[in-house]
């Protein structure tokens, strides 16, 4: 390097340095929703949706066994999770319950019409939680074959609700 290019070097990497000192910090600006989250389990394997410590769901795929209905799942769901999926800090919102997949003989679930399912739960579904409420929508969505987009129906021994969506 030349004597000129030198001098002409130590004289601009200073004034570089100067030249971002008018720069003022700026916030965080959130924008839109937050990413989703992809499951990589088998084409077979149902979901069972949980709620993370944030209060968001998380699927959780059900590898063990045979492919499971709807009302299966329902049961599965009510048993709460895994020790894995505890020990992740995942839980349930909904009451603990060993019911089966059927109540009454009858199907928990029911299709009433294209894109849209009636879920019968052995316990009463006003209290629930919304989150526990779209534990139930999401899982049952999921296992049914149905659309993402399909009104879910929540009956129960106290009420019917009015028809939502698992919002995923």
């Amino acid at each position: 390097m030349t004597p000129v290019r030198r001098a002409v070097a130590a004289l601009v990497a200073p004034l570089t340095l100067l030249t971002a000192c008018g720069i003022k910090d700026t916030p965080v600006v959130e924008i839109g929703r937050p990413g989703v989250l992809t499951v990589a389990a088998p084409p077979d394997a149902g979901l069972l949706y949980f709620v993370l410590p944030d209060g968001r769901l998380a699927p959780v795929p059900i590898t063990d066994g045979p492919a499971y209905g709807p009302g299966a799942m329902i049961a599965l769901l009510m048993n709460g999770p895994d020790p894995a999926a505890k020990a992740a800090g995942l839980r349930t919102e909904l009451p603990s319950s060993t019911a089966p997949g059927t109540l009454d003989g009858r199907p928990l679930t029911q299709m009433t019409g294209e894109g849209s399912v009636r879920v019968r739960l052995p316990f009463p579904v006003r209290p629930l939680s919304e989150s526990a409420r779209r534990q139930v929508m999401c899982t049952v969505v999921s296992s049914a074959g149905i659309p993402a987009d399909a009104e879910v129906t929540l009956a129960g021994p106290d009420s019917v609700l009015a028809p939502d969506h698992c919002g995923f």
